[in-house]
Order: C-alpha cells, then structure tokens, then sequence
C-alpha cells in the first residue's frame, strides 16, 4: 500500500488488481511484453501506469486498445499521456472512446500509429472513478 502524506492527512493508495490486454483497431498484434501494468485508488482518484513493448506487430494498425482498470465518471473524459521510448521517442496520447466502448484509444501525439515491432509504448495518468 502507497501512503501519501499531505499536511494534516494521509492518503493510502490502494493496488487495484489489472492486467489488460492491449489489442490494435486494425489487424492483429502478434506479441506483446508487458513491463509494467499498475493501477491504484485514492477514494476516487484512479493512477494506472502501462508500459509495454510491441515484440511483433504482426498485421496490427491504427489505434491501441486497452480497457480501464475502473470505469471513469459519466460525463468525464479521461486522456492519459505517454512516450514511446526505445525507437522515435514520440510523445503518446490515450483517449477513452468517445464513441462508447469504455476503452482507452491510444496514438502518437500528430495522430498516426505507434504500432510497430520493437516500439516500447508508456502511458499513465490519473482519472475520476464512477
């Protein structure tokens, strides 16, 4: 448990158990290594850290796939930001669907596809739960 100490307070974090699945909108992944899948809770708040490494792309395209570890708030829309570390170094965006789904949409920053075999994508961020 992660304790977080502000003036006059403490906050735990607790560890939310979550290990999704990252799919492409387009095709088939062939193989991922997952680094790192972390999610926590502060009453409401939600941290999640996904760190993954495209081991072959196989016929994947477009947009990353990956689901929440907790649904968001109604009428809140979650975006997490991230890097892509072992080829371009670009600067990542994930989204929830906004056309319903419940997933998070993730893509390079300029709005192309950062699925290809060896790139190591990063996203993390925190979000408001339901």
């Amino acid at each position: 448990m992660l304790v977080y100490q502000f003036p006059g307070q403490n906050l735990a974090a607790t560890s939310i158990s979550w290990t999704p699945t990252v799919t492409s909108s387009a095709g088939a992944i062939t193989s991922i290594t997952y680094n790192r899948r972390e999610a926590y809770r502060v009453g409401q708040l939600i941290y999640i850290h996904l760190d993954f490494t495209i081991t072959n792309a196989g016929t994947g395209s477009g947009s990353l796939i990956f689901p929440p570890p907790v649904a968001p708030l109604a009428g809140t829309f979650p975006t997490l930001l991230g890097r892509e570390t072992a080829v371009a170094g670009d600067t990542l965006i994930a989204v929830l669907n906004p056309s319903g789904g419940g997933s998070f949409i993730g893509f390079r920053l300029n709005g192309t596809t950062s699925i290809a075999t060896n790139r190591r994508n990063v996203f993390a961020g925190f979000y408001i739960s339901s």
